[in-house]
């Protein structure tokens, strides 16, 4: 809705100057903090998005998008003093309360076993460690169960990056750069 009026403010302000009875237009300035406004919740309006499909698991998403709308925010350079104040008021709620998401123990295994993550997207290294051992725990217990062998050890060094063509390319370009 920001969107769109701030692409036909200038429509707008014309229609307003010609009505005799008509509220006044917006000042320039809090035009500015509107701009503001959708530049700070671009990221979270494609990180919603992005999350909310039913047609495909999404769990794998939850600590990437959470570390990328931070550093997303943490990159925008907003104009206005008001944009200044929003965009520390987002971001510390995006910290508060994305960043336990690492604890999240499935949503971690589930994160380190989607290809295209593994663990670039983890500011916790423990958070890492114990979704990996609990992971190798499991694999191990199945192994037993089915009466196999329990497999090698061995680390793991191939990335996927992943297909860019479906996802936004503002939310996503800061896993390209990881």
């Amino acid at each position: 809705m920001l969107e769109r009026f701030n692409t036909l403010s200038a429509i707008v302000a014309k229609i307003l100057a010609t009505r005799r009875n008509a509220p006044d237009m917006i000042t320039s300035s809090e035009l500015s903090v509107i701009r503001d406004l959708i530049i700070l919740l671009t990221p979270f309006k494609q990180a919603t998005e992005e999350i909310s499909g039913d047609q495909y698991v999404t769990s794998s998403l939850a600590i990437p998008i959470a570390n990328l709308l931070q550093k997303g925010l943490e990159e925008v350079k907003p104009f206005t003093e008001f944009g200044v104040a929003v965009q520390k008021s987002l971001l510390n709620l995006v910290i508060a309360k994305l960043k336990p998401l690492e604890r999240h123990l499935h949503l971690a295994i589930a994160t380190i076993l989607d290809p295209r993550f593994k663990r670039i997207h983890f500011n916790s290294a423990l958070a890492v460690s114990n979704a990996i051992t609990t992971l190798s725990k499991e694999i191990r217990l199945e192994h037993r169960r089915r009466g196999q062998l329990s497999p090698e050890l061995r680390p793991t060094t191939t990335t996927i990056i992943p297909n860019s063509e479906n996802s936004s390319p503002s939310l996503w370009s800061g896993h390209e750069k990881l």
